[in-house]
């Protein structure tokens, strides 16, 4: 952040993925420091997801693991994964104007699939 802050002349924004939010589907793996500013439901791009984490083929015993221990069986890849995704603006704060290319993509773009959206908030 120190960086981004040093350079924000340059109209920099720096956001922080997995934030914190009240429903989080698991809270141990929230960032509890950053609060979400949008929650949103990926079930529309959740193939996408399904085929970036079958790449990472090293991880997926880790990605099914807890969620097969939680559901008390074998739980397949697709259902392992997190359906809500959570991002934290960080730099500029909320409530200085910035204009945010990232946020009017997904207002443009994703906004049937936001479910919370503070972004624009103080």
């Amino acid at each position: 952040l120190g960086a981004v802050q040093t350079n924000a002349e340059e109209g920099i924004l720096m956001y922080s993925v997995s934030a914190a939010f009240e429903s989080h589907p698991r809270p141990r793996l929230a960032n509890h420091d950053d609060p979400a500013d949008i929650v949103f439901n990926i079930q529309p791009w959740l193939q996408d997801k399904i085929d970036a984490a079958i790449c990472h083929q090293t991880q997926q015993a880790l990605f099914v693991r807890r969620a097969s221990l939680k559901a008390g069986r074998s739980v397949p890849l697709e259902e392992a994964l997190m359906k809500l995704e959570s991002i934290c603006r960080q730099w500029p704060a909320k409530g200085v104007h910035r204009d945010d290319i990232f946020n009017t993509w997904l207002e443009t773009n994703c906004a049937d699939a936001i479910l919370q959206d503070e972004s624009h908030g103080k």
